[in-house]
């Protein structure tokens, strides 16, 4: 399953891909802040340019070496 983020000034998204469709999920340093699900991982880029700016070229994919998605994405938001 697809794992991506991308850094919107403050904030840090995940778009995760998991059997039940994909989510973005919103943290800050202060922790978890919300998340929305899509249909695909193009609409949830499409909600993340909208809400957040983040461009289709600011998205990355996770390492494959991290494990928790949320913990990478709270330390990357400092």
């Amino acid at each position: 399953m697809k794992r991506l983020f991308a850094k919107a000034g403050t904030t840090v998204l995940v778009i995760k891909e998991q059997t039940d469709g994909v989510f973005l999920y919103e943290y800050r340093k202060d922790g978890f802040i919300g998340d929305t699900w899509h249909q695909t991982i193009d609409h949830a880029k499409e909600q993340a340019q909208i809400s957040f700016r983040a461009a289709p070229s600011d998205w990355s994919d996770i390492p494959a070496t991290v494990i928790d998605s949320a913990t990478f994405a709270l330390q990357i938001s400092n």
